[in-house]
């Protein structure tokens, strides 16, 4: 198949898993030997030139993120970028001659791009749903409805926001979403609740290369302190502060302890981690690593015994949880969105309520005497990530839904 994929960041410009994901499946269609071409961002970042062949980074983000002048950009470009990168699309559908084409993540990306391609393949289109985006406003309308950094600023986004608000709408509408695959049974409800109009519509776990995170036994000590990861960007979302005032709690009742922040979010969040370290008293058993590559994570994780995922949202299906799980750890992950589909309460992780420090507090105490049952889950856990969320099988599926989509 000659396919083509439109994403709004792809790595090494990307922001966290969903690309990620999008890049293994690139390259395992590729391996699979099919020819895949890439239409994308430069990145969300500052580093997204990257070097893989066809992959073409000339589309321009709605919104230049980080950008002081982004705002007045929208006055002045958006109607030019928009029609550029249509000019784009066009150009790599000529280049390309696809077959079919994955849309990916579409925020931060005017929805005409996906329009004109459903009408350029006549539907031969699958849209890799693995977040919330159909649901979610475009990026202008939520660029204006947040605060702005400088209080000079309000009035200019405040007539900006009724200068377009006849024009915003969902991601979605426009779309005829021909072809859907979700990336976890959560993510596809909550289209459904939200009225989201789909046409075929299945459930495709994402996965990952668990052979990357084989547990390197004997790398941990099992005495204590209990060592705890949480893994990913430092936001509220994320659950950072239910984490560190769970560790309060726990090490408030006498376990032995130690949690390792690995990731990085934005200053502003920096400094209200630590703040909060200091603030739960928990400076010798915390400590934050920053921002870890990609590459660096299996080495990570095989040098603790138990990865948090507290998430507060409705986590699609986070790869963290998938990553821990192929290195051996004890995952805990809070009962929400795609996390109970991966762990089995008691089984294969434990499962706790999202935003209940004193729960999250009881499993860490749990597992810090039990470490029997450290052993027990996170072979259990290793076991169901190899058998049911290795990226090929992932990779098999959504070639398979494409094959079937084009011989319909």
């Amino acid at each position: 198949m000659q396919l083509l994929f439109l994403s709004n960041a792809y790595p090494p410009g990307h922001l966290g898993g969903y690309e990620e994901l999008c890049q293994d499946v690139a390259l395992g269609l590729r391996r699979r030997g099919h020819r895949v071409t890439v239409l994308t961002t430069r990145g969300l970042t500052d580093n997204g030139d990257g070097h893989e062949a066809d992959v073409i980074r000339t589309l321009k983000p709605e919104v230049a993120i980080g950008d002081p002048m982004a705002t007045l950009r929208l006055v002045f470009g958006r109607a030019r970028r928009r029609k550029r990168n249509l000019h784009e699309l066009s150009q790599a559908l000529g280049r390309a001659q696809p077959d079919a084409a994955v849309v990916w993540g579409m925020w931060n990306l005017a929805p005409a791009l996906a329009a004109d391609l459903e009408a350029a393949l006549d539907s031969r289109v699958l849209y890799y749903v693995a977040d919330y985006w159909p649901t979610l406003p475009d990026a202008v309308t939520q660029h204006l409805g947040a605060a702005p950094r400088r209080r000079a600023a309000t009035p200019l986004k405040a007539g900006l926001a009724l200068l377009f608000s006849r024009s915003q709408s969902r991601l979605s509408d426009g779309l005829r979403l021909p072809h859907v695959a979700c990336v976890s049974h959560a993510v596809r409800d909550t289209l459904w609740a939200e009225g989201i109009t789909m046409g075929r519509v299945e459930v495709i776990h994402n996965g990952i290369d668990p052979r990357q995170f084989s547990p390197m036994v004997g790398s941990v000590p099992s005495t204590p302190p209990l060592r705890l990861l949480l893994a990913g960007r430092l936001t509220h979302d994320k659950g950072v502060f239910v984490a560190l005032e769970a560790l309060a709690i726990a090490v408030g009742a006498g376990h032995d302890l130690h949690l390792t922040l690995a990731g990085e979010g934005s200053a502003a969040v920096g400094r209200e981690v630590r703040s909060a370290i200091h603030g739960f008293g928990v400076e010798r058993h915390a400590h934050m690593s920053g921002r870890m590559p990609r590459h660096a994570m299996p080495a990570i994780m095989a040098r603790h015994h138990v990865l948090l995922v507290p998430s507060l949202w409705a986590d699609p299906l986070p790869r963290s949880a998938q990553e821990g799980m192929a290195s051996g750890l004890a995952v805990v992950a809070s009962r929400i969105g795609g996390l109970p589909e991966l762990i089995d309460d008691g089984a294969t992780g434990l499962l706790v309520p999202p935003g209940d420090p004193r729960a999250l507090a009881e499993a860490m105490g749990r597992l810090a005497a039990d470490p029997a049952l450290r052993q027990r889950l996170g072979e259990a856990g290793l076991a169901r990530v190899r058998e049911e969320f290795d990226i090929q099988r992932t990779v098999q599926r959504i070639e398979t839904r494409l094959q079937r989509m084009l011989s319909d």
